[in-house]
């Protein structure tokens, strides 16, 4: 048996990946690219689809997203229209963003106030009161 142990077996797999993956590359990119023009509504409705999924399921990337957003439309109420990207002026890495502001919710005890929460209804973040929990 040429492959009794798996590692071996796992490495060779691994180098015809490579090796396939260095031939076709171009060819594969070409013929998504094809695919992506000419079903541009489809691959629209499916991006969609996956971002309300993905917002709905994380709620760290929605938040992300909506920070983002909001960036960029107070940037363009004040007439800026090129400014830096969010999380560049944001001065460190979007994990130690979030280890941060989690922190400072724990510490303050800041609620939502009122907002049941139960499988379909989230808590918006301009329920948010920043005032510390009465205890």
């Amino acid at each position: 048996m040429p492959y009794a142990d798996p590692s071996r077996r796992a490495e060779a797999a691994r180098q015809a990946c490579k090796r396939y993956y260095r031939r076709y590359h171009a060819r594969e990119l070409e013929r998504s690219a094809r695919y992506r023009q000419s079903n541009r509504r489809l691959v629209r409705k499916r991006q969609r689809e996956w971002m309300r999924r993905k917002l709905v399921a994380d709620p760290t990337w929605r938040v992300r997203v909506y920070l983002q957003i909001q960036w960029k439309k107070r940037c363009r109420f004040r007439g800026i229209y090129h400014a830096e990207a969010f999380l560049q002026l944001l001065g460190c890495t979007w994990s130690q963003f979030i280890a941060r502001i989690e922190h400072q919710i724990k510490r303050n005890g800041w609620t939502w106030p009122g907002v049941r929460i139960g499988m379909d209804t989230r808590p918006s973040f301009a329920d948010l009161r920043l005032e510390p929990r009465e205890v």
